[in-house]
Protein backbone atom coordinates (compact mmCIF):
# COMPACT_ATOMS: atom_id res chain seq x y z
CA UNK A 1 0.00 0.00 0.00
CA UNK A 2 1.33 3.65 -0.88
CA UNK A 3 1.66 5.57 2.22
CA UNK A 4 1.89 8.84 0.56
CA UNK A 5 3.13 10.89 -2.56
CA UNK A 6 5.31 12.94 -0.48
CA UNK A 7 5.92 12.46 3.30
CA UNK A 8 6.70 15.75 4.02
CA UNK A 9 4.91 17.25 6.75
CA UNK A 10 4.32 20.22 3.93
CA UNK A 11 3.08 19.43 0.89
CA UNK A 12 2.84 22.63 -1.03
CA UNK A 13 1.99 21.79 -4.67
CA UNK A 14 1.19 24.92 -6.67
CA UNK A 15 4.64 27.77 -7.22
CA UNK A 16 2.73 29.92 -5.07
CA UNK A 17 2.54 27.55 -2.57
CA UNK A 18 5.92 26.76 -2.74
CA UNK A 19 7.58 30.30 -3.00
CA UNK A 20 5.28 30.85 0.16
CA UNK A 21 6.45 27.57 1.87
CA UNK A 22 10.10 28.74 0.90
CA UNK A 23 10.01 32.19 2.34
CA UNK A 24 8.37 31.14 5.36
CA UNK A 25 10.98 28.26 6.32
CA UNK A 26 13.44 31.11 5.83
CA UNK A 27 11.81 33.61 8.35
CA UNK A 28 11.52 30.83 10.77
CA UNK A 29 15.27 30.36 10.72
CA UNK A 30 15.65 33.92 11.01
CA UNK A 31 13.43 34.08 13.64
CA UNK A 32 15.37 30.84 15.65
CA UNK A 33 18.45 32.96 15.30
CA UNK A 34 17.31 36.03 17.58
CA UNK A 35 17.29 33.63 20.61
CA UNK A 36 20.82 33.86 22.12
CA UNK A 37 22.54 32.98 25.05
CA UNK A 38 26.59 33.67 25.44
CA UNK A 39 28.15 30.86 27.24
CA UNK A 40 31.18 33.28 28.37
CA UNK A 41 33.72 30.99 27.17
CA UNK A 42 33.45 30.87 23.49
CA UNK A 43 31.91 33.85 21.32
CA UNK A 44 29.35 31.21 19.62
CA UNK A 45 26.46 31.42 21.56
CA UNK A 46 23.72 28.64 22.20
CA UNK A 47 20.68 29.42 19.83
CA UNK A 48 17.68 27.65 18.25
CA UNK A 49 18.74 27.90 14.76
CA UNK A 50 19.73 24.29 14.54
CA UNK A 51 16.28 23.15 15.61
CA UNK A 52 14.63 26.00 13.29
CA UNK A 53 16.76 24.38 10.29
CA UNK A 54 15.76 20.58 11.46
CA UNK A 55 12.13 21.16 11.37
CA UNK A 56 12.50 23.38 8.15
CA UNK A 57 13.89 20.61 6.76
CA UNK A 58 11.34 17.97 8.48
CA UNK A 59 8.73 20.30 6.80
CA UNK A 60 9.33 20.96 3.50
CA UNK A 61 11.95 18.21 2.26
CA UNK A 62 15.25 18.23 0.67
CA UNK A 63 14.66 20.81 -2.16
CA UNK A 64 12.43 23.30 -0.51
CA UNK A 65 14.04 23.38 2.91
CA UNK A 66 17.38 23.64 0.56
CA UNK A 67 15.83 26.86 -0.78
CA UNK A 68 14.63 28.07 2.59
CA UNK A 69 18.22 27.87 3.74
CA UNK A 70 19.91 29.53 0.85
CA UNK A 71 16.76 32.05 1.24
CA UNK A 72 17.86 33.21 4.20
CA UNK A 73 21.56 33.63 3.52
CA UNK A 74 20.69 35.30 0.44
CA UNK A 75 18.63 37.75 2.26
CA UNK A 76 20.96 38.28 4.86
CA UNK A 77 24.41 39.11 2.79
CA UNK A 78 21.80 41.29 0.80
CA UNK A 79 21.35 43.47 4.06
CA UNK A 80 18.07 42.32 5.58
CA UNK A 81 18.40 41.76 9.39
CA UNK A 82 17.67 38.21 9.66
CA UNK A 83 20.92 37.18 11.44
CA UNK A 84 21.28 36.73 15.36
CA UNK A 85 20.71 40.40 17.02
CA UNK A 86 18.25 41.45 13.83
CA UNK A 87 21.96 41.73 11.81
CA UNK A 88 22.51 41.41 8.53
CA UNK A 89 24.77 42.61 5.65
CA UNK A 90 28.43 41.73 4.04
CA UNK A 91 29.95 43.36 7.01
CA UNK A 92 28.30 40.90 9.47
CA UNK A 93 28.79 38.00 7.44
CA UNK A 94 32.64 38.54 7.39
CA UNK A 95 33.28 39.29 11.18
CA UNK A 96 30.70 36.56 12.11
CA UNK A 97 32.61 33.59 14.30
CA UNK A 98 29.81 31.47 12.97
CA UNK A 99 29.67 31.79 9.82
CA UNK A 100 30.77 28.20 9.01
CA UNK A 101 27.52 27.58 10.41
CA UNK A 102 26.03 29.42 8.87
CA UNK A 103 27.04 28.53 5.10
CA UNK A 104 26.76 24.76 6.23
CA UNK A 105 22.35 25.05 6.76
CA UNK A 106 21.70 24.70 3.32
CA UNK A 107 23.77 20.87 2.99
CA UNK A 108 22.27 20.37 6.52
CA UNK A 109 18.63 20.71 5.06
CA UNK A 110 19.19 18.94 2.44
CA UNK A 111 20.43 15.98 4.05
CA UNK A 112 17.67 15.57 6.56
CA UNK A 113 14.68 16.55 4.35
CA UNK A 114 15.68 13.61 1.86
CA UNK A 115 16.59 11.16 4.43
CA UNK A 116 13.18 11.80 5.97
CA UNK A 117 11.25 11.87 2.28
CA UNK A 118 13.10 8.73 1.15
CA UNK A 119 12.69 6.72 4.72
CA UNK A 120 11.40 2.95 5.01
CA UNK A 121 10.54 3.87 8.46
CA UNK A 122 8.85 6.82 10.61
CA UNK A 123 9.94 5.52 14.45
CA UNK A 124 11.72 8.43 16.57
CA UNK A 125 14.87 6.97 16.37
CA UNK A 126 15.54 7.22 12.78
CA UNK A 127 14.25 10.55 12.95
CA UNK A 128 16.44 11.23 15.40
CA UNK A 129 19.67 10.30 13.48
CA UNK A 130 18.82 12.25 10.66
CA UNK A 131 18.65 15.19 12.83
CA UNK A 132 21.93 14.34 14.00
CA UNK A 133 23.57 13.71 10.65
CA UNK A 134 21.81 17.08 9.78
CA UNK A 135 23.22 18.47 13.12
CA UNK A 136 27.22 16.80 12.25
CA UNK A 137 26.94 18.80 9.24
CA UNK A 138 26.38 21.98 10.75
CA UNK A 139 29.07 21.26 13.24
CA UNK A 140 31.56 21.27 10.82
CA UNK A 141 30.92 23.73 9.00
CA UNK A 142 31.39 25.84 12.28
CA UNK A 143 34.51 24.00 13.21
CA UNK A 144 35.91 23.89 9.86
CA UNK A 145 35.61 27.95 10.12
CA UNK A 146 37.17 28.49 13.03
CA UNK A 147 39.52 26.32 12.27
CA UNK A 148 40.81 28.24 9.57
CA UNK A 149 40.86 31.67 11.95
CA UNK A 150 42.73 29.74 14.68
CA UNK A 151 45.49 27.80 13.42
CA UNK A 152 47.56 30.35 11.53
CA UNK A 153 47.88 32.36 15.00
CA UNK A 154 48.09 29.00 17.36
CA UNK A 155 49.23 26.07 15.40
CA UNK A 156 47.96 22.89 13.72
CA UNK A 157 47.12 20.73 16.96
CA UNK A 158 46.53 23.90 19.37
CA UNK A 159 44.16 25.55 16.93
CA UNK A 160 42.30 22.32 16.01
CA UNK A 161 42.06 21.92 19.77
CA UNK A 162 40.53 25.24 19.93
CA UNK A 163 38.19 25.43 17.42
CA UNK A 164 36.70 21.94 18.61
CA UNK A 165 36.18 23.40 21.84
CA UNK A 166 34.38 26.98 20.85
CA UNK A 167 32.47 25.24 18.01
CA UNK A 168 31.50 21.96 18.99
CA UNK A 169 32.24 20.91 22.57
CA UNK A 170 29.67 23.00 24.80
CA UNK A 171 26.79 22.18 22.36
CA UNK A 172 26.67 18.83 21.34
CA UNK A 173 24.13 17.78 24.63
CA UNK A 174 22.25 20.93 23.85
CA UNK A 175 21.79 20.04 19.88
CA UNK A 176 21.25 16.42 20.79
CA UNK A 177 18.37 17.69 22.57
CA UNK A 178 17.20 19.97 19.99
CA UNK A 179 17.40 17.11 17.21
CA UNK A 180 15.29 14.59 19.72
CA UNK A 181 12.51 17.68 19.53
CA UNK A 182 12.43 18.14 15.59
CA UNK A 183 12.35 14.38 16.05
CA UNK A 184 9.48 14.25 18.32
CA UNK A 185 7.50 16.53 16.42
CA UNK A 186 7.85 15.13 13.25
CA UNK A 187 6.88 11.97 13.75
CA UNK A 188 3.95 12.77 16.05
CA UNK A 189 3.02 15.16 13.35
CA UNK A 190 3.47 12.65 10.41
CA UNK A 191 1.62 9.78 12.42
CA UNK A 192 -1.03 12.55 13.38
CA UNK A 193 -1.84 12.06 9.63
CA UNK A 194 -1.64 8.75 8.83
CA UNK A 195 -4.92 6.62 8.49
CA UNK A 196 -5.52 3.50 10.88
CA UNK A 197 -5.03 1.30 8.38
CA UNK A 198 -1.44 1.92 7.84
CA UNK A 199 1.34 -0.89 8.28
CA UNK A 200 3.42 -0.55 11.35
CA UNK A 201 6.27 0.65 10.22
CA UNK A 202 5.03 3.55 9.76
CA UNK A 203 3.43 4.33 12.92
Amino acid sequence: MEISANRTLISPHTVAQKVAAVIAGAAAIALSAQVRVYLGFTDVPVTLQVLGILLVAFALGDRLATCSAVAYIAAGAAGAPVFGGWQGGMAYITSTPTLGYILAFPIAANLVGGLWQDRKTSTFGYAWLTAILGVVYIYLGGFAWQAVQMIPVAGLQTGLTIAFFKTIGPFILIDAAKAGIAAGLAVGVYKGRLPASTPSGFR
